[in-house]
């Protein structure tokens, strides 16, 4: 997770979990069901049930500390699954198993994913509070995880409409992921996300410079669905409708495979190229082509985001750089 080879981590983890047996000591195996569970962290659907599975475990062992952790991860993945009651519960019973000197990473984790619930669900006030108690706790520990906090708060602000200030935050946030070796994937977020906030405000130009950085590092990840709505806008709004729609299918079927819901500022960037599809296509021919960007391999999607990115611009990207 630290480096973000989350494709090697689940290669990994997964040929260790299918060689678990009775010989297994619970201690070993509650930890390797929770870090396939990290792993797989943007794809809730595959992750609960590792979570779930490491909860079982923790209770059966008695370890207070790593249920409370195993519990505040399962919370996030309920989260993004959009089972916000189940999740407000499980994070109820993580706070209470917390006490107040358990380790600081595992309180800002905590706090860091109920506020993401909290944003979730409409209380940004109750989400910017929290995140502000993460933040302030990941840099007691001089944990890597304060650049996520930041980008976090960044999100919440851009979702909040503040768009100078998120530009800042994402700014801000990405010049400390480059100075560490370790947060190349966070870098990724902060570039596509901070292209989405220019592209709102009209500076596409600048939207497209950051993107062609962001884009590619998000493939390293297999993430490029997650954010693939705001590279679609961006598409949209330059005039490359079917670019646009075939990302729209991408990042559709990304969500769809993942079983996660869109945040807000992703549902608002679908929402508003939708409007310029309808605009510029006939209904069946919008949805021949996000039909057909559904099925793209990561691969084709980067070529795609690419190709249209640097469209008259003077940069030639090709599929290698993918």
């Amino acid at each position: 997770m630290e480096l973000s080879l989350l494709r090697e981590g689940r290669q990994w983890l997964e040929q260790a979990v299918a060689r678990v047996d009775g010989r297994t000591p619970a201690a070993d195996e509650a930890r390797l069901w929770r870090a396939l569970g990290l792993v797989w962290e943007a794809g809730p659907m595959r992750a609960l049930p590792a979570c779930e599975r490491a909860i079982a475990l923790y209770r059966g062992l008695g370890d207070t500390l790593a249920l409370a952790v195993a519990l505040t991860q399962c919370g996030a993945m309920l989260t993004y699954l959009g089972r916000h009651d189940d999740a407000a519960s499980v994070f109820e019973e993580a706070r209470a198993r917390l006490p107040p000197t358990a380790p600081p990473r595992a309180l800002a984790e905590y706090f860091l994913q109920n506020g993401a619930l909290k944003a979730l669900t409409g209380d940004l006030a109750g989400a910017r509070t929290h995140y502000e108690n993460a933040l302030s706790l990941f840099r007691r520990a001089g944990a890597e995880r304060t650049l996520i906090a930041l980008m976090y708060i960044a999100d919440m602000t851009w979702t909040g409409g503040d768009l100078d200030g998120a530009a800042g935050a994402f700014r801000e946030t990405a010049a400390l992921a480059r100075r560490s070796p370790l947060r190349r994937l966070a870098l990724g977020y902060c570039l596509v996300n901070l292209a989405g906030v220019h592209t709102e405000r009209g500076e596409l130009d600048t939207a497209r410079a950051v993107a062609a950085e962001g884009v590619p590092i998000l493939r390293e990840g297999g993430q490029i669905w997650l954010l693939g709505d705001h590279i679609a806008l961006l598409l949209a709004r330059r005039g490359d409708i079917e670019r646009a729609a075939q990302m729209t299918g991408y990042a559709d079927a990304g969500y769809a495979a993942n079983g996660a819901s869109r945040q807000a500022n992703e549902a608002r960037a679908r929402d508003a190229t939708r409007r310029l599809l309808e605009h510029s296509l006939p209904a069946d021919a919008i949805e021949r082509v996000i039909a057909a960007g559904a099925v793209m391999t990561e691969d084709e999607a980067c070529a795609v985001a690419l190709s249209g990115i640097a469209k008259t611009d003077g940069i030639q990207r090709t599929r290698a750089d993918c």
